[in-house]
């Protein structure tokens, strides 16, 4: 027995003092704020301002929904839709961690400069040519294009300088799916009260199955 502690001993000390495991050690805890922690304080470290987005409106109706739709990302009235984004970052994380990357990702919303970009005669192809050039010459960030048939098809176009940045890119997802849901309701009479209500966010109380632990509202 004191020949098998001893060989345990002397294997656990070597291991411990091997650089892989000095690597593993430090550098698991490094990781993991890397590919979590960090991308969503980036995304709220955005130099020279709003993320600026021009928007091209083939209905000739959608333009004033999107730009509200994304002034509203910014004033936080969708708590429920910013948590779903801090939740995803890491799903296998505890509550409490989970709890602090909500409030993480609350505080990296970003806020939007949105403008109107007029066809005047201008084919598709040209307008996404003139914008990108526009993006080259760090005029724009982004551009979105809102075709004809956005309402009955619901797909829209977006084009942006940096594709890795996931959460602006959900932000602006988000804003025209509440754009459009908002202009299907209205194109059915509803009024702007029962959109309200429709668009209320439902919330999920969940707690631990058998008991203990504190319930987790999102």
């Amino acid at each position: 027995m004191t020949k098998f502690r001893a060989v345990v001993k002397r294997e656990y000390v070597q291991r411990v003092r091997s650089r892989m495991f000095i690597v593993i050690t430090v550098g698991g805890p490094l990781m993991f704020a890397l590919f979590t922690v960090v991308p969503i304080l980036i995304t709220g470290i955005k130099a020279g301002g709003p993320t600026r987005i021009a928007v091209v409106d083939e209905t000739g109706g959608m333009y004033a929904r999107v730009r509200e739709a994304l002034g509203s990302t910014r004033a936080g009235r969708d708590d429920d839709e910013e948590e779903e984004v801090a939740a995803n970052a890491q799903d296998a994380m505890n509550q409490n961690t989970r709890s602090r990357m909500q409030q993480m990702g609350k505080s990296a919303a970003q806020s939007y400069e949105v403008e109107e970009v007029a066809a005047d005669g201008r084919t598709l192809d040209e307008l996404r040519a003139q914008l990108d050039e526009r993006i080259g010459r760090d005029e724009l960030d982004a551009y979105l294009i809102l075709p004809r048939d956005v309402l009955p098809d619901g797909e829209v176009q977006f084009y942006t300088r940096n594709v890795g940045d996931v959460f602006m890119r959900g932000q602006v997802r988000r804003a025209v799916v509440r754009a459009v849901r908002d202009a299907r309701l209205d194109a059915r009479g509803l009024s702007p009260e029962v959109m309200s209500a429709v668009n209320q966010p439902v919330r999920m109380r969940s707690a631990k199955a058998g008991g203990g632990g504190e319930a987790d509202r999102g």
